[in-house]
Protein backbone atom coordinates (compact mmCIF):
# COMPACT_ATOMS: atom_id res chain seq x y z
CA UNK A 1 0.00 0.00 0.00
CA UNK A 2 1.31 3.29 -1.15
CA UNK A 3 1.68 5.70 1.97
CA UNK A 4 0.28 8.99 1.51
CA UNK A 5 3.15 11.70 2.04
CA UNK A 6 3.31 13.24 6.07
CA UNK A 7 1.66 16.99 5.46
CA UNK A 8 1.79 20.26 7.24
CA UNK A 9 -1.72 22.05 8.13
CA UNK A 10 -2.39 25.07 9.54
CA UNK A 11 -5.45 26.83 10.90
CA UNK A 12 -6.80 28.95 13.63
CA UNK A 13 -8.92 28.97 17.07
CA UNK A 14 -10.87 31.96 15.89
CA UNK A 15 -12.57 33.79 19.25
CA UNK A 16 -15.24 36.39 19.49
CA UNK A 17 -15.28 39.07 22.34
CA UNK A 18 -17.68 36.92 24.23
CA UNK A 19 -15.62 33.91 24.27
CA UNK A 20 -17.54 32.08 21.56
CA UNK A 21 -15.08 29.60 19.22
CA UNK A 22 -15.74 28.94 15.61
CA UNK A 23 -16.23 25.62 14.28
CA UNK A 24 -16.58 23.77 10.64
CA UNK A 25 -18.16 20.76 9.44
CA UNK A 26 -16.41 18.85 6.74
CA UNK A 27 -18.66 16.80 5.05
CA UNK A 28 -21.29 16.58 6.65
CA UNK A 29 -19.45 14.24 8.86
CA UNK A 30 -16.50 16.15 10.77
CA UNK A 31 -16.16 19.07 13.20
CA UNK A 32 -12.80 20.85 13.52
CA UNK A 33 -11.30 24.04 13.24
CA UNK A 34 -10.60 25.61 9.75
CA UNK A 35 -7.74 24.62 8.77
CA UNK A 36 -6.36 23.12 5.36
CA UNK A 37 -2.75 21.70 3.90
CA UNK A 38 0.14 24.11 3.69
CA UNK A 39 1.32 24.12 0.14
CA UNK A 40 4.41 24.29 -1.81
CA UNK A 41 6.52 26.90 -0.27
CA UNK A 42 4.25 28.89 1.99
CA UNK A 43 4.61 30.66 5.02
CA UNK A 44 2.79 28.31 7.76
CA UNK A 45 1.26 31.42 9.27
CA UNK A 46 -0.03 32.83 6.39
CA UNK A 47 -1.45 29.28 5.23
CA UNK A 48 -3.88 29.53 8.29
CA UNK A 49 -4.63 32.96 7.37
CA UNK A 50 -5.57 31.87 3.88
CA UNK A 51 -7.71 28.41 4.88
CA UNK A 52 -9.25 30.79 7.91
CA UNK A 53 -10.88 32.61 4.82
CA UNK A 54 -11.81 30.05 2.55
CA UNK A 55 -13.65 28.16 5.32
CA UNK A 56 -15.41 30.85 6.87
CA UNK A 57 -14.85 33.78 5.19
CA UNK A 58 -13.63 35.72 8.33
CA UNK A 59 -10.97 38.67 7.40
CA UNK A 60 -10.89 40.38 10.21
CA UNK A 61 -8.14 38.50 12.37
CA UNK A 62 -5.94 39.52 15.16
CA UNK A 63 -3.24 37.01 16.33
CA UNK A 64 -3.21 37.16 19.66
CA UNK A 65 -0.66 33.73 19.71
CA UNK A 66 0.98 30.67 18.04
CA UNK A 67 -0.35 27.51 19.58
CA UNK A 68 1.47 24.38 20.51
CA UNK A 69 1.79 22.18 17.37
CA UNK A 70 0.52 18.33 17.49
CA UNK A 71 0.31 15.27 15.12
CA UNK A 72 -2.57 13.68 14.49
CA UNK A 73 -3.68 11.07 11.62
CA UNK A 74 -5.80 12.83 9.46
CA UNK A 75 -9.75 11.94 8.68
CA UNK A 76 -9.43 11.74 5.33
CA UNK A 77 -11.28 8.52 3.94
CA UNK A 78 -7.95 7.32 1.88
CA UNK A 79 -6.12 6.62 4.93
CA UNK A 80 -5.60 3.18 6.44
CA UNK A 81 -6.52 3.25 10.27
CA UNK A 82 -4.36 0.19 11.02
CA UNK A 83 -1.35 1.74 9.72
CA UNK A 84 0.40 4.17 13.02
CA UNK A 85 1.99 6.05 10.11
CA UNK A 86 0.16 6.55 7.51
CA UNK A 87 -1.70 10.02 6.68
CA UNK A 88 0.07 11.40 10.18
CA UNK A 89 -0.29 15.01 9.47
CA UNK A 90 1.81 17.55 11.59
CA UNK A 91 -0.94 20.57 13.21
CA UNK A 92 0.23 23.92 13.70
CA UNK A 93 -2.44 25.89 15.02
CA UNK A 94 -2.63 29.93 15.79
CA UNK A 95 -5.15 31.54 18.71
CA UNK A 96 -7.12 34.61 16.78
CA UNK A 97 -10.01 37.10 17.98
CA UNK A 98 -12.22 38.82 15.48
CA UNK A 99 -15.29 40.99 15.72
CA UNK A 100 -16.56 39.46 12.41
CA UNK A 101 -19.62 37.57 13.06
CA UNK A 102 -20.98 36.69 9.72
CA UNK A 103 -19.74 33.42 8.29
CA UNK A 104 -19.50 32.82 4.81
CA UNK A 105 -17.54 29.72 3.84
CA UNK A 106 -15.45 30.45 0.32
CA UNK A 107 -14.52 26.91 -0.08
CA UNK A 108 -13.13 26.15 -3.56
CA UNK A 109 -13.56 22.24 -2.61
CA UNK A 110 -16.85 22.61 -1.22
CA UNK A 111 -15.42 20.39 1.73
CA UNK A 112 -17.38 22.89 4.29
CA UNK A 113 -21.11 22.21 5.37
CA UNK A 114 -21.42 24.08 8.31
CA UNK A 115 -20.12 26.76 10.03
CA UNK A 116 -20.93 27.97 14.04
CA UNK A 117 -19.98 29.83 16.74
CA UNK A 118 -20.06 27.85 19.93
CA UNK A 119 -19.86 28.37 23.47
CA UNK A 120 -16.28 27.06 24.66
CA UNK A 121 -17.74 25.09 26.75
CA UNK A 122 -19.09 23.27 24.51
CA UNK A 123 -16.05 23.35 21.56
CA UNK A 124 -14.44 19.26 22.79
CA UNK A 125 -18.07 18.05 22.79
CA UNK A 126 -18.58 18.82 19.28
CA UNK A 127 -14.97 17.71 17.87
CA UNK A 128 -14.76 15.11 15.79
CA UNK A 129 -11.46 13.84 16.34
CA UNK A 130 -9.86 13.03 19.74
CA UNK A 131 -6.76 14.89 19.49
CA UNK A 132 -8.93 17.98 18.53
CA UNK A 133 -10.47 17.21 21.66
CA UNK A 134 -7.18 17.28 23.56
CA UNK A 135 -5.73 19.65 22.01
CA UNK A 136 -8.80 22.10 22.82
CA UNK A 137 -8.72 20.93 26.23
CA UNK A 138 -4.96 21.69 26.91
CA UNK A 139 -5.30 24.91 25.75
CA UNK A 140 -8.75 26.29 26.66
CA UNK A 141 -7.93 28.15 29.45
CA UNK A 142 -6.09 30.36 27.42
CA UNK A 143 -9.35 31.73 25.83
Amino acid sequence: MKHMQNKLVAGGVIVKPDGEVLMIEQNHNSWSFPKGKVENGEDIFMAAIREIHEETGITDLCMLKKLPSFERKSLNKNCDPNDPTYCLNTYYFYLFSTNQKDIKPNDPDNEITNARWVSKEHVAELLTHPCDKDFFTSIIHQI
